[in-house]
């Protein structure tokens, strides 16, 4: 199971978009994670629990597909992040554009329990309306939601090392 997700999209003025993807997984057995990055992006960094690493590219109903090599967490163990770093070139510069539509990074075969996304644009543009699936919050509630996931982590931790039993 994913955890969560949490990207963190930079828009330039000239219409190219940085976007920084973390997954916190736990890992029982699976050998890749399978993501496919949004149409157009080029992959340009990424690290499994701190360290640098590659992916295979492979190919899906026609789909590119990288597969993200993981490592393998055993009980008691916590989970781990993968960082995906991509850029992509949106059809002009930001200014020529009257809307904006996204798509980021997919996730495939295992399910996410949560999603959060952080766009930085220009200090002068302002967006005026935003649609899709997502819910527009605070930072804090973003780093909130975050912690909460750790926290739960942290106690099913705990029932592996002392049990049901009260110290």
């Amino acid at each position: 199971l994913i955890d969560w997700v949490d990207m963190e999209t930079l828009i330039r003025r000239d219409g190219t978009c940085l976007t920084e993807a973390s997954i916190r997984i736990s890992n029982k057995s699976l050998q890749f994670l399978p993501i496919q990055l949004p149409k157009g992006a080029d992959l340009l960094s990424l690290n499994v629990a701190g360290e640098a690493s590659g992916a295979n590219s492979t190919v899906r109903d026609g789909e590119a597909i990288l597969l993200v090599p993981l490592i393998k967490t055993a009980p008691g163990q916590l989970s781990f992040v993968i960082e995906v770093v991509y850029e992509r070139t949106l059809n002009g510069p930001l200014d020529s554009m009257n809307s904006l539509a996204f798509e980021g990074l997919k996730i495939l075969d295992i399910p996410t329990a949560q999603t959060l996304w952080t766009f930085y644009v220009p200090d002068d543009y302002e967006p005026y309306w935003l649609t899709g699936n997502m819910e527009e919050t605070t930072q804090t509630l973003r780093e909130y939601s975050k912690l909460t996931s750790l926290e739960e982590e942290r106690q099913q931790l705990r029932t592996l090392i002392v049990g049901d039993y009260d110290l």
